[in-house]
């Protein structure tokens, strides 16, 4: 186990999985780091995200959705079902076409 942390993982496979997006309310409350509700969405469902799976996209009907931030390692539940937090893509497009 690298690093310590149990658990099967692979760096190189994407996995899938259903989430159900949480309110700003639920999202923030679910973890003591700062959420900023304008760039971060949050949702939560049977897959479950680690420290290793940063950057990963997360993907629906119509494309890009977000990318994977942190979860339950901000309040000691590292590895384990917990709400998940992404970068919130459309929110963050502007800033993406003009920061240089």
């Amino acid at each position: 186990m690298p690093g310590g942390h149990p658990g099967d993982w692979r760096n190189d496979v994407l996995n899938r999985g259903d989430l159900i997006t949480l309110a700003d309310n639920d999202c923030a409350a679910a973890t003591p780091a700062t959420v900023d509700r304008a760039s971060v969405a949050c949702g939560q469902g049977a897959a479950t995200a680690c420290y290793l799976d940063s950057g990963s996209p997360v993907v629906g009907p119509l494309g890009l959705v977000g990318v994977f931030s942190f979860a339950g390692e901000t309040a000691g539940e590292e590895c384990r079902p917990f709400p998940m937090y992404f970068a919130d893509a459309p929110a963050n497009l502007l800033w993406a076409y003009t920061t240089r």
